[in-house]
């Protein structure tokens, strides 16, 4: 029913080491659309039917033998389908437990019968601070996307976690990802027997090669038109039978952006150009998540706009393109992101934008070339060149002579990253600082007593940007002497936030504010 045919490789070495009478722990990793939740949930089901069989079919009903942690509740419930289909015709009854879901009715499904459990560490905790479930019993504890959890934001409900059953001798841990990199590795063995396997399919925290990787160079200012062409490129015009109006026919396209407000604006667009999508992020409550989910899988809309929250573990059928509107900042993101498509040895596609005037996406250049290496593809000419200036500004240790590195393209007025190491023009923006750079703002944006300093500070930076070495120099100088004198705070009318001339010693400081919306990733 579920259309497997022959196991693939992550399920032949893992499921004879789960079904193992003697206890291992596992960690295992294998590409995005391995088969990694089948490889977990079959042998487990087949010893939870042999265990209860032996136990006269004992009722479960807050003590689960098996639980299943996911980081987001979207990929918790698709563990829960997965685990129902997998249980019909047993003896085996499965219940969820994850944020959002009504308490009560929550309570009921639990205590209807779970044994295996699949949840999130939010809900999970509360209940069991509550009392409503026990983990006296636990015989495996499965961490989906283990490397997620092992990050800072999941770390210390892991940690409460195993402290309610780590003296059960019986229990047994698994971890599955496709991406491990050198902290977590050293971070799991904290929760692993000393004897566990670490099974690797493929090239640990590399991307499937049946997804082809594009890359274009765009400005910030031009992202929303190139989309618009590129959309309408892989698309057909077809007569909608509700409305009798015309539109766009997409194949089936996942867009990742990295802030939640920027998800729903595009989405507003996209629904102007007469396409059919919904947009996917943690703002949305779980009805409207579900919903969007479950439209996109059955092909009711075209494209599904989204922010991380669905970058992990999602399996959804038919996605032909995935489009990094934002490109992610960090390497496990992008693998992730596009794995979505290219699942199970289907061929796939991906389109990154990439803007070449971007401090953090120019640190992630080379990342982009070592996964295109190992899947044997042709890096871009500029995206080498980006690696080039990256490479300068990591040797060299100097923000002010990295800055002045040759560029293969000049930056434009609105996009020169305000960079140096004695000062530096802010704004409170939290999304400003984590992408790497302040902006530099016209003078059209600020009152009209501070119009002439913006404009002052923006000429300095450009002709310091563009000049040799020794001059720029002199031109930071200049700039930073003029900042002592003045101690000013202009203000930003267009934006509401306050612009602070602060001399600091690391040129992207946290400051809080209260007008940044969040400050979670996703």
């Amino acid at each position: 029913q579920k259309g497997y045919e022959k196991l693939t490789p992550i399920q032949k070495c893992c499921i004879p080491i789960i079904l193992k009478k003697k206890k291992y722990d596992l960690m295992a990793h294998a590409n995005t659309g391995s088969g990694k939740t089948a490889a977990f949930l079959l042998p487990i089901i087949d010893i939870l039917q042999e265990w209860k069989m032996n136990n006269n079919h004992y009722s479960n009903s807050n003590s689960p033998l098996a639980l299943i942690l996911a980081p987001t509740r979207d990929l918790c419930q698709q563990h829960y389908e997965e685990a129902r289909a997998f249980t019909i015709g047993t003896r085996v009854h499965v219940a969820a437990c994850y944020g959002e879901y009504d308490i009560p009715q929550n309570l009921r499904d639990i205590r209807h019968g779970c044994d295996i459990l699949c949840a999130t560490s939010g809900r999970l905790l509360q209940f069991l601070s509550d009392g409503h479930i026990k983990l006296d019993k636990l015989l495996f504890f499965v961490m989906d996307e283990a490397d997620r959890l092992l990050q800072d934001s999941f770390i210390q409900d892991i940690e409460m976690l195993h402290r309610s059953f780590a003296e059960n001798p019986t229990r047994r841990t698994y971890m599955f990802s496709a991406t491990y990199n050198e902290e977590v590795q050293g971070m799991a063995k904290k929760f692993l027997n000393a004897n566990y396997f670490f099974v690797r399919i493929g090239i640990l925290n590399s991307a499937v090669q049946n997804v082809e990787q594009n890359f274009i160079e765009v400005t910030q200012q031009d992202k929303r038109d190139l989309l618009k062409e590129l959309l309408e490129s892989n698309a057909t015009r077809v007569i909608d039978e509700e409305t009798g109006k015309e539109r766009l026919l997409v194949p089936k396209t996942m867009i990742f952006v990295e802030q939640k407000r920027c998800c729903d604006r595009l989405a507003c667009t996209l629904l102007t150009m007469n396409i059919i999508c919904q947009s996917l992020n943690s703002d949305r409550n779980q009805k409207q998540r579900e919903e969007a989910l479950n439209m996109f899988v059955k092909g009711d809309i075209d494209v599904l706009v989204c922010t991380n929250v669905a970058a992990r573990g999602l399996n959804i059928k038919g996605v032909k393109h995935v489009i990094n509107y934002d490109l992610p900042w960090d390497r496990d993101n992008y693998v992730h992101r596009i794995g979505r498509t290219g699942r199970v040895g289907h061929k796939g596609m991906s389109t990154s934008f990439i803007v070449s005037t971007n401090y953090r996406e120019i640190q992630m250049a080379h990342e982009l070339i070592d996964i295109l290496n190992e899947v044997g593809q042709t890096p871009p000419k500029f995206l080498e060149d980006m690696a080039m200036i990256s490479k300068i500004r990591r040797n060299s240790g100097n923000r002010a002579v990295a800055a002045l590195a040759p560029r293969y393209s000049p930056p434009s007025y609105e996009e020169t990253p305000f960079e140096c190491p004695y000062f530096y023009l802010s704004t409170t923006s939290y999304y400003d600082y984590r992408n790497g750079s302040a902006e530099v703002y016209t003078a059209a944006g600020c009152s009209a007593s501070n119009t002439a300093l913006v404009a002052v500070y923006n000429v300095m930076l450009m002709v310091a940007k563009s000049s040799t070495v020794l001059f720029g120099f002199a031109v930071y100088i200049a700039m930073f002497l003029l900042t002592l004198l003045l101690k000013k705070k202009p203000v930003n009318k267009y934006r509401y936030e306050t612009l602070d001339f602060e001399i600091a010693s690391r040129p992207r400081k946290r400051y809080k504010c209260p007008s940044s919306r969040s400050r979670q990733p996703y």
